[in-house]
């Protein structure tokens, strides 16, 4: 079982940090204007990707606390080590003011008791003596409840403008009753749920100005659906305006504590696994191909739901980008291939209204039995069906092969984001090809985003010092400065996003040559008879 699942609670365990001792859950619990939580791990001080991620939540820590919520890290190293660590954090991130305090406790953990408990460790990274170092986890908690996970490997920086946007979507529906579609961003349309009418039994959703129901073919007569319109949505403006529900939402604590391991921790493998889908069988270990070694993996609770229908509308929509980049796609639901199929026309239709008969771009897989989200450990403790069985999370998995790289737990209300999930493909695919890792907040297509400079680079490019690159950068902090921990170490080692794309370029240009070759020598004899 995942202890970071959705539902999942964290204990009231003894935990000593940079501000001093606390206990978990009531840290977590006690605070009635700040009761979100953005909980973060790493797995060691004075690492790259991690100390720019700090910085940024430094400087972003006044903007969550008027979202209601505080934050927290955890690394594996000691609190005096942290205290040293949290010096170069704030010279970076604001080198005006680089004595001021973290704005934030991280709490010790040399002994990785606390990441082993809530199983985070990466069994594809090690430490210098052989021992499984933390994957990068990121949760939202609503008190001490998991709202939601992001699990990212050390190589890749994670992006708070989409934890910004994924929290105002968890604090929607808790406050407000309302659930956000894919991609979606402040001020745009939000998907109506059965917890408004709870929050607001005096305001009728349907009376509300703009309120709309689209129409899909599953509810046309004879479909599925029949005269049962799912996708609800009112404009923002309206959310803008309405008043807090009469009854706040109470700060949620529970002993919902589940110990175990992620089955879809960074660096696991996909079994064997043989699955019926809408184009047929499928052996999800093998899914993969030569051209596409990259899959992208989600997960649905069920077919004919709001949310999920704008997400898998999307990934029709961007499934030929995502092919150009050697991902394929594939999805699983809690149904079976024949509602599937019916949903699928609903995707279609509101994906692409032009050419509504076209197939939908990537299979769906059967999950009627629960057998696959129960294997991947994606049940979610507290969103249930009717019957009061879990329903799944929706998780997005990215995966080389058949091995993890990256993992999104979201909940059913909170739309995915594409452009996320394109930017981190685009990282994990930079650190396997050429040895780079990507900053907090980096963005492929600003050109002036550096990327840093990991081990990796010397045996991928041996021909190639790094040193000699243009625009390769040492940063100096306090810790390398002389007298300091690291003095002569530095470990934020930088090249312009150019050079990444010069040797794309270059790899492109060799295999087409490559590719040309046969068909040159072939027609060489021709030409000399």
């Amino acid at each position: 079982m995942n202890p970071l699942k959705l539902g999942a609670a964290m204990a009231n365990i003894d935990l000593e940090t940079t501000t001093g001792k606390i206990k978990f859950a009531d840290w977590l619990c006690g605070d009635a204007d700040k009761p979100w939580t953005i909980f973060f791990s790493h797995p060691a001080d004075f690492t790259p990707v991690c100390t720019t991620e700090l910085g940024q939540c430094h400087m972003m820590a006044p903007e969550f606390a008027a979202m209601g919520a505080k934050l927290i890290g955890v690394s594996c190293d000691s609190v005096e080590s942290h205290n040293e660590w949290a010096k170069d954090v704030v010279a970076r991130a604001t080198p005006d003011t680089p004595d001021d305090p973290l704005a934030f406790p991280i709490i010790g953990d040399a002994d990785k008791s606390l990441v082993t408990r809530l199983g985070m460790l990466d069994p594809a990274e090690k430490d210098k003596d052989g021992s499984s170092m933390p994957a990068r986890v990121l949760v939202i908690l609503h008190g001490n409840l998991v709202k939601l996970t992001i699990l990212y490997p050390a190589t890749t920086g994670r992006n708070f403008e989409e934890i910004k946007r994924v929290l105002t979507s968890l604090k929607l529906t808790v406050d407000n009753g309302f659930a956000t579609p894919v991609d979606w961003k402040q001020k745009d349309a939000v998907v109506v749920t059965p917890g408004y009418a709870a929050k607001y039994p005096d305001t009728p959703i349907a009376d509300v100005e703009g309120y709309t129901e689209e129409q899909f073919p599953s509810q046309k007569e004879g479909g599925m659906r029949t005269g049962k319109p799912y996708l609800k949505t009112v404009p923002y403006a309206y959310v803008d305006n309405l008043a807090a529900p009469a009854e706040a939402a109470a700060v949620p604590r529970s002993e919902n504590v589940v110990d175990g391991v992620n089955p879809l921790n960074i660096g696991n493998s996909v079994p064997e696994l043989i699955v019926q889908a809408t184009t047929g069988e499928i052996n999800l270990t093998k899914f993969h191909t030569e051209a596409k070694p990259w899959t992208i993996f989600f997960s649905h609770p069920a077919d004919f739901t709001p949310v999920c229908t704008t997400e898998l509308g999307q990934c029709h929509l961007r499934s030929a980008e995502f092919a150009a980049m050697g991902a394929q796609l594939i999805g699983v639901s809690c149904d079976s291939v024949e509602s599937h199929n019916e949903w699928a026309k609903d995707v279609v239709a509101h994906a692409t209204p032009d050419t509504p008969d076209d197939p939908l771009a990537f299979p769906i897989i059967d999950d009627s039995d629960r057998k696959i989200v129960s294997m991947f450990g994606m049940l979610d403790a507290v969103d249930k069906d009717a019957k009061g069985t879990p329903m799944p999370a929706r998780a997005l998995v990215i995966l080389h092969k058949n091995v993890v790289k990256l993992t999104m737990l979201y909940p059913a209300t909170t739309g995915r984001n594409f452009d996320e999930v394109k930017r981190v493909l685009n990282s994990l695919q930079m650190t396997m090809v050429d040895g780079f890792a990507t900053p907090a907040n980096w963005n492929v297509t600003a050109a002036a985003d550096d990327v840093f400079v990991t081990p990796g680079y010397a045996s991928k490019h041996a021909d190639a010092p790094i040193a000699d690159v243009a625009g390769y950068n040492e940063e100096q902090l306090p810790s390398t400065a002389e007298g300091g921990k690291r003095a002569g170490k530095p470990y934020i080692k930088s090249v312009p996003y150019a050079h990444v794309a010069s040797l794309k370029k270059a790899a492109e240009e060799a295999a087409a040559a490559e590719e040309a070759a046969p068909a040159a020598e072939e027609a060489a004899p021709a030409a000399e008879q």
